[in-house]
């Protein structure tokens, strides 16, 4: 079986080191693989790939010709599927128009979508918009019976087929973790130990919510984050998140992945036990490395990304849904008028309209009962919280929870990463895929229409799902 894998470049990064992993897995295999894209490590480079936001001077109907070409020389035929990555995500418009394109030529697509334009990234739907025209209802999630949908999580597949995509075409596809052995035990390990968050501080990785526990945790631990973000919107972020720790003089280290000498590992072997505040994610490899590491996860759950972890065996019980302050420590007329200008951004941004009841709903899911979810804020408001329990340290009793259960997540360790050795191994993924790749392969061709993108964009942007760090 011929299979084409298409993604814009193979640069570091996630992308990437899942199309690595699935080569590796399928080497065994009669799967025979070309990766087509920009480069580097690409079996076939075609610079025209490569992220263009704008308009491309170059065809979608010539880009799909070039994309085939390339294909059928690298396999010797044309691919019997192709297995295109982040078809939509608004990075190169163009060559969204000719991946539908390749459907309506015949090709047998498994499309899968990694991030949507429509969560949280409104300048690349803008540039979708802008490209396409018209066009984006017809191009954007082409359907056909030939053409099949791969998703990272529950919640994925939840909008998918809302927008239309049928139940028995759209397939769960988690990516491949590499387990590792994270050597000494926390004790034994060169430093104080860690409560460690091992993540690229973005806003949506909600940093203000790491810092809060180094003054709400009982114990005081020595604390730490390892990457810094890169662009500016998330630099400015960080950037004042530093500085409102040095002024409350927290016992947290930044940037700890970049000392001299360190590295994943390295950090793994301090960690006492590893921490996750994030509100958005896509496949939710922070619920599954630390584990594999023979390191506790404590900290926020994401139900919608781990609910198939979860229902094959994951225990993610301690971690909490919500982490709720009172709602007088932010003011409820101040926390009600961000809301809606930042849902009216939001509408403008997407050219969609807002509900009528689009604050209520939203107000709905940030308060109960007087109490407003920490993770809901943006970083003013939260450094106020932080700001007050600094001064008045009695004030945590008043979070809830108000401890992070690292005895009780201790005591998952040994089933929780015997789950997912078995789940996540790259033999299980290769499997997965040959079996998935075959099935495409097999699909009768059909007239292509196209998913609902209208129902798509409702799902994102519903009220209910605003965190005011993703504005």
């Amino acid at each position: 079986m011929r299979v084409a894998v298409v993604h814009y470049h193979m640069r570091p990064g996630g992308v990437s080191r899942v199309i690595a992993g699935a080569r590796a897995a399928l080497t065994e295999t009669s799967v025979r693989v070309a990766v087509i894209s920009s480069g580097p490590d690409a079996d076939v480079v075609l610079p025209e790939l490569d992220y263009a936001p704008a308009p491309s001077a170059l065809a979608p109907d010539l880009l799909a010709e070039r994309l085939i070409d390339a294909a059928t020389r690298a396999l010797g035929a044309p691919p019997d599927c192709w297995h295109i990555h982040n078809h939509s995500l608004g990075r190169h418009p163009s060559a969204t128009a000719a991946f539908a394109a390749l459907a309506r030529r015949g090709c047998r697509l498994l499309l899968q979508p990694h991030d949507f334009a429509e969560d949280g990234r409104p300048s690349n739907y803008a540039a979708l918009r802008n490209a396409l025209g018209v066009a984006l209802a017809r191009d954007l999630y082409p359907a056909a019976s030939h053409i099949h949908y791969a998703v990272l999580n529950p919640r994925d597949r939840a909008a998918l087929i809302e927008a239309g995509s049928p139940v028995e075409q759209t397939h769960d596809l988690p990516n491949p973790v590499i387990p590792f052995d994270s050597g000494r035990a926390p004790a034994e390990a060169d430093g104080a130990p860690l409560l460690l968050y091992p993540t690229r501080a973005l806003r949506r990785k909600n940093i203000g919510e790491f810092l809060l526990w180094s003054l709400a945790a009982q114990e005081s631990p020595r604390m730490a984050i390892t990457l810094a973000p890169t662009s500016a919107d998330d630099l400015r972020a960080y950037t004042a998140w530093k500085a409102l720790a040095a002024r409350l003089s927290l016992p947290v280290e930044f940037e700890a992945g970049l000392r001299p000498g360190a590295s994943f590992a390295a950090l793994m072997a301090r960690a006492r036990a590893v921490v996750t505040t994030s509100v958005a994610d896509g496949f939710g490899l922070a619920f599954i490395e630390p584990w594999l590491a023979q390191r506790p996860l404590v900290g926020r759950a994401l139900p919608e990304i781990t609910a198939e972890m979860e229902s094959g065996g994951l225990s993610l019980r301690h971690l909490y849904r919500r982490l709720d302050v009172p709602i007088a420590w932010v003011g409820a007329d101040r926390l009600r008028a961000r809301i809606a200008r930042a849902l009216a951004a939001s509408a403008t941004a997407y050219g969609a309209p807002l509900p009528a009841d689009a604050v209520e709903s939203a107000w709905s899911a940030f308060v109960h009962d007087d109490r407003v979810d920490f993770g809901r804020l943006d970083e003013d408001m939260q450094s106020d919280v932080l700001t007050r329990l600094h001064r008045a340290p009695d004030a945590a009793r008043g979070l809830v929870p108000n401890a992070l259960p690292l005895d009780a997540a201790r005591a998952q360790l040994e089933s929780n990463a015997a789950v997912l050795r078995a789940r996540y191994s790259l033999a299980s993924y290769g499997a997965r895929l040959q079996a998935l790749y075959a099935r495409v392969a097999a699909s009768p061709l059909g007239a292509v229409q196209a998913l609902d993108a209208a129902a798509l964009l409702r799902f994102f942007l519903d009220p209910s799902r605003l965190f005011l760090l993703r504005t």
